[in-house]
């Protein structure tokens, strides 16, 4: 792409950029196939030198940019894009290929001169971008760049030295740490000539086609985190991902979002929130080489690459240090850009969405728990035990919980990247003091900070309304049981209100029977003649009032005796299995409350129903627990 003449079609640089655009977008959506899957390391730092060179190198291309930016004139830029394998492991020796390089290095001169420059190399500076976080392409590629063995030497040097990479748990892979360095070389300690040494993290996305991925290096939000877990639980954590569980929800029409006419046939397949990062060296005053790794799945969807070059304007292209910090502020504003990089929402207005979500189920649980209430308040409510263990049961409330203590967890991991971004810009700060406001301004890192603390705010109200919600269940709960306990203490009384009622009737059964079946004995004896017994003049039987009746009474008392005693040991039996409810001690979580209860019957009243806990209750001093 050259900017000011015409090509020979007779078209300006700025008729050329969407056709380019087009080119870069269709090349990018068919380099990540399947069989490039199985070789590439994507984001990884290769510490080795055995990689694969072959078909994997030929689906990935590097881009080349030259820059003049003249004393008098504009900027003219020019550029070419070439696989990695045929810039690097193509067969031929270096020198072959260094040459190819200069060749369009030449070129690109010779043409800022036929248009009336005359360009100095001071004058010309380069850019160099790679798809991918593979430090063995960057190292090798320092063969193609540089033509001297001592150049070669030093710039490896200086990459290597700054590396700082460690190692993410269970993986293999390495990943470098986060930095904003500068250098100055002692022959040329000038501000332009600094080598500078950025590793920035930012966010991306994937679509659900990463899942199947081959790879294991970690680059999910939650693998950026939670470094020292193993494959199995990192990959639950990658599908529970609150941008994931929306994006499916959407899918399902749980989720209301605004539909207009240029949004309704977007490409709403579930989303993962990555974690990549943005590699850049200035190796010297004309030489930039960045590195970013490139989606898995298939799609036009602009990449940050894309935003980087889609936003590049001749001012940003002044010198390395101006390209510099609009790579560094595109970097961090990616999140706003998210609209057209095929997520089609901000991630906080996503976040803001989930919490609206969780929050709407709590209010809706806390209706039905409310009319439950009056339901059972209600003088004519006849609920079952089985309705009172559903309308009280705790499992959805535990459920959104569950989730908004998800949503709270991600949140603080995207405050800590925003955050560790702001740091990064204050490091860089310390090298180019000039442009710390104007990025802090422009990339609106503190407004993404104090989005996700409101975001923080309002999940944690949402949480503790459902706290508050699951204690007076729980309360509730205690209440009911509690009376449940009285009821059946009630039952039991009147149980024994009856026994005592037929202990009567028979008590009285028994003294008829205990007094007639004497007497009936003692006629039908006292009628047969026995010569003991008292007999008049003519031999008859005959007996006076006194002694019949003094041998009746003894008989008589005798089986009353004995019936009494039998009567007295049944009542004692049936005191030790319904004995009378006098007291009850209640205990809940405020303390201890001490309640009369006549004849069983206890009706607490509502102050009371709210301090029951659910420890138990004691029945004339046992603890009954629940």
């Amino acid at each position: 792409m050259l900017d000011g003449p015409t090509n020979h079609e007779g078209k300006t640089a700025l008729q050329c950029v969407p056709a380019i655009r087009h080119d870069v977008k269709e090349a990018i959506s068919h380099a990540v196939k399947k069989e490039s899957q199985d070789h590439f390391k994507g984001p990884s730092v290769t510490l080795t030198r055995s990689f694969n060179h072959g078909k994997a190198c030929e689906k990935f291309f590097i881009d080349f940019r030259f820059c003049h930016n003249p004393e008098n004139g504009d900027v003219k830029t020019g550029s070419f894009r070439r696989s990695v394998y045929d810039i690097i492991y193509s067969p031929g020796s270096q020198d072959q290929k260094l040459g190819e390089f200069q060749r369009h290095e030449r070129a690109f001169f010779n043409f800022t001169r036929l248009n009336g420059s005359q360009p100095r190399l001071k004058d010309t500076w380069r850019w160099v971008h790679i798809p991918s976080n593979n430090m063995t392409w960057i190292i090798d590629l320092i063969k193609v760049l540089y033509q001297s063995e001592e150049d070669r030497w030093y710039m490896r040097k200086f990459i290597e030295d700054n590396m700082w990479a460690r190692r993410e748990g269970h993986s293999k892979a390495y990943h470098r740490i986060p930095h904003a360095e500068g250098y100055s070389r002692p022959e040329s300690p000038t501000a332009s000539s600094r080598q500078v040494s950025l590793v920035v993290p930012y966010i991306d996305f994937e679509s659900e086609q990463y899942l199947n991925r081959t790879t294991t290096d970690p680059e999910t939000l939650d693998r950026s985190y939670y470094q020292g877990l193993d494959q199995e639980n990192l990959a639950k954590r990658d599908i529970d991902q609150v941008v994931f569980k929306w994006f499916k929800s959407l899918q399902n029409g749980n989720v209301d979002v605004d539909r207009d006419s240029g949004t309704e046939h977007q490409d709403m397949r579930p989303k993962l929130l990555m974690v990549h990062q943005l590699w850049l060296w200035k190796l010297d005053e004309r030489t930039i080489i960045t590195a970013l790794p490139q989606r898995w799945h298939d799609g036009s969807e602009d990449t940050l690459f894309d935003m980087i070059l889609s936003s590049l304007t001749s001012g940003e292209c002044k010198s390395p240090d101006s390209l510099i910090h609009h790579v560094l502020l595109q970097c961090l504003k990616f999140p706003d850009e998210f609209y057209h990089a095929g997520v089609h929402h901000h991630i906080l207005d996503i976040f803001q969405s989930w919490i609206a979500s969780q929050t709407n189920s709590e209010v809706l649980l806390f209706q039905d728990f409310r009319r439950f209430l009056k339901k059972s308040n209600s003088a004519s409510a006849q609920s079952s035990h089985d309705d009172n263990d559903n309308a009280l049961s705790i499992e959805q409330e535990i459920s959104i919980i569950y989730e908004v203590k998800d949503i709270l967890e991600e949140l603080f991991i995207l405050r800590q990247l925003f955050s560790k971004q702001k740091e990064l810009v204050e490091s860089f700060y310390r090298i180019s003091p000039s442009v710390l406001g104007d990025i802090v301004r422009r990339s609106r890192i503190d407004a993404f900070i104090d989005g996700t603390k409101r975001l923080e705010e309002m999940a944690k109200r949402t949480l503790d309304s459902l706290d508050y919600l699951v204690s007076m269940k729980q309360t509730q709960s205690s209440l009911n049981e509690t009376k449940l306990a009285y009821k059946q203490a009630d039952v039991a009384n009147l149980e024994a209100k009856k026994s005592r009622k037929l202990n009567n009737y028979i008590m009285l059964f028994t003294i008829v029977t205990v007094a007639f079946t004497p007497l009936s004995f003692m006629t039908s004896l006292f009628a047969l003649t026995i010569s003991e017994f008292p007999h008049n003049d003519d031999g008859e039987a005959r007996y006076t009032s006194s002694w019949i009746t003094s041998r009746l009474c003894e008989y008589l008392l005798d089986f009353l005796s004995t019936s009494l005693m039998a009567q007295y040991s049944m009542l004692v039996k049936l005191d030790v299995q319904y004995p009378m409810i006098n007291n009850c001690v209640v205990t809940s979580r405020r303390g201890t409350r001490q309640f009369a209860c006549h004849h069983g019957r206890f009706f607490p009243s509502t102050e009371q129903q709210t301090t029951f806990g659910r420890k138990g209750f004691e029945l004339d001093g046992e603890r009954i627990p629940y």
